[in-house]
């Protein structure tokens, strides 16, 4: 795979495989252990130490994922909460909705000017030559986020409304949520436009890499298609970050990922040196 497949560029900006399943699985036995932890974009990195473990080596082929992991360490411990959220694009309490674009690029750069002497040369010099990652907000700066991005805005309108859109994240049982994918959600259109968009082939050129599909075998569309029905009848939908980001654009005050919670961050804060860079 590393023959062919790139990796001089992020692939991802936020991670997407869930840290609370991870943390829940080892919580067991991290405390006081050594963890090992694909670095990607450095969430479950950090969410790793809320589990209070010795060690957590993050490891990567990729340089730009390092340099990813390296921006949110230094970030973390040179920055408060809100700019900590501006810097990555993540909604926080402090944000002015008032701001035009080009004025939040503008806080983004001025803030990253703060953590900038803190990174190593390397991810310094790969953030110095990727400006606009940092005016767009570094945890949607990645290729599989702007895939996202091109489902939300060029598919998702051909197939559901901004009111049934919104309606999906209000406060519901499963048993509503169930009844609500069934009845407004599951449509034929629904249905036929998914397959197509995350089919391998539409997936391996505009989201990922035609040979990370190289060992999966039958229909990957099928496939995503009843993991995505199963998050929006099995999982509480209104705190589930993964889906907020995807279907809204960002994640959602109230269903943020685990290593930007309030409650982990003193934790994390205090064990940044615990985590080790391959």
């Amino acid at each position: 795979m590393s023959r062919t497949a790139a990796f001089d560029f992020i692939r991802y900006a936020s991670v997407w495989e869930d840290a609370d399943i991870l943390c829940e699985a080892l919580a067991p036995v991290a405390p006081g252990g050594r963890l090992l932890s694909i670095a990607s974009a450095g969430d479950n990195a950090l969410a790793l130490l809320t589990l209070d473990p010795a060690e957590v080596v993050a490891v990567d082929l990729n340089p730009a994922q390092l340099a990813c992991l390296e921006l949110r360490i230094a970030a973390f411990r040179a920055l408060d909460d809100a700019s900590l959220h501006a810097l990555l694009g993540v909604p926080s309490e402090a944000d002015n909705p008032a701001l035009p674009p080009d004025a939040v690029a503008r806080e983004r750069h001025a803030i990253f000017a703060r953590v900038r002497p803190a990174l190593a040369p390397r991810a310094r010099e790969f953030w110095d030559a990727h400006p606009e990652s940092i005016a767009t907000g570094i945890a949607h700066a990645g290729k599989f986020e702007r895939y996202f991005e091109m489902f939300r805005r060029r598919v998702l309108p051909w197939i559901h409304g901004t009111g049934t859109v919104r309606a999906l994240f209000a406060s519901r049982t499963l048993a509503d949520q169930e009844r609500f994918y069934r009845e407004r959600w599951d449509t034929w259109r629904w249905r036929a436009l998914f397959r197509v968009f995350f089919s391998r082939f539409v997936m391996g050129r505009l989201g990922r890499d035609p040979q990370f599909f190289e060992h999966v075998e039958g229909p990957v569309s099928r496939r995503i298609l009843d993991r995505t029905r199963h998050a929006l009848t099995r999982i509480p939908v209104a705190s589930n970050p993964y889906l907020a980001c995807i279907v809204t654009g960002n994640f959602l005050p109230g269903a943020l990922p685990r290593y930007l919670r309030a409650e982990h961050r003193d934790a994390i804060r205090a064990r940044l040196d615990r985590i080790r860079i391959v």
